[in-house]
């Protein structure tokens, strides 16, 4: 496992981040021809890599003025599955199929007098319909009522079939060579955020960040694949017959979540405040995906 970075005293440049521990092994990169020290480039994440440096450093270093804004999208789950058959044998693309909740639909309504259709909002799913505005009786009843009530407790994320996000993806139909070298053979990867019973968080945190569970209720994993599989169905029905291995992984980190503050927030950027380390990937970009 990816352990704590190593730092070294470069002389004049001072404390220089040299290496990392992996596997419980110390790495370090190598100089430079003129004898200066390398640099290490992250692909951690920016928050994961802050926290891989040493206290005393990060204490001199101090961290980006913008982090407690920032926050971490939700960790992925991966479902891994084994088809037997080519994909164009199947009918299955090359390019990813996405679902985006309550972003595509539109709320149409016909009309019952001439039959035509009134195209209506698009994401209008899920949105709550305007309320009446209430009198004055009935404002004073329930503002009474929400002195009376208790605080609600957090309700738990879980995959919604059919509205959730989720991405769909054939690697091996990407592949041009793939058909020559596994013939027969077609790979497939759904990818969707992990609910609560795979990763635990504290909401009030700053910044935010996602620990995976080290173990979760018995059936989460078995319940989750069932109803991964029955949206993927529905989208490939291909998919349903040709399927000989499936396995779920994850929690796997997903970086920073991709909000206006992260946007804002300084700091996020390749260098950081540590001599030699650099942050890569999808924290200091655009991103890892459409979301």
């Amino acid at each position: 496992p990816l352990g704590a970075l190593v730092f070294r005293d470069a002389g004049k440049a001072g404390m220089t981040c040299t290496g990392v521990h992996l596997g419980g092994k110390e790495l370090e990169v190598r100089t430079t021809r003129d004898g200066s020290p390398g640099a290490v480039v992250s692909f951690a994440g920016l928050l994961r890599t802050i926290q891989m440096v040493p206290t005393e450093i990060r204490q001199a270093g101090g961290v980006p003025r913008g982090l407690p804004a920032l926050a971490e999208r939700r960790p992925l789950m991966h479902l891994l599955i084994g088809l037997r058959g080519n994909a164009e044998d199947l009918g299955l693309p090359a390019a990813d199929w996405s679902r985006l909740p309550h972003c595509g639909l539109p709320v149409d309504s016909v009309d019952n007098l001439t039959g035509q259709i009134k195209c209506g909002p698009i994401g209008g799913v899920g949105r709550e319909e305007e309320e009446e505005t209430p009198t004055e009786a009935e404002e004073k009843e329930g503002s009474e009522k929400k002195k009376e009530k208790t605080p609600e407790k957090r309700r738990p994320v879980k995959f919604s079939s059919g509205s959730s996000w989720m991405r769909v993806s054939f690697p091996s139909a990407k592949d041009p060579s793939w058909k020559e070298r596994h013939p027969n053979m077609t790979t497939c990867v759904v990818t969707v955020e992990a609910d609560d019973a795979f990763v635990d968080h504290d909401p009030a945190a700053r910044p935010l960040m996602y620990a995976p569970r080290r173990a979760p209720p018995a059936g989460e994993a078995e319940r989750l694949t069932e109803r991964i599989l029955r949206d993927l169905h529905a989208a490939f029905p291909a998919v349903r017959a040709a399927s000989e291995y499936v396995r779920l992984t994850g929690p796997v980190p997903a970086g920073l979540s991709h909000t206006p503050e992260r946007y804002v927030a300084p700091g996020v950027r390749p260098a950081t405040n540590y001599r030699g380390l650099f942050v890569g990937g999808g924290d200091v970009g655009h991103g890892g995906g459409f979301r």
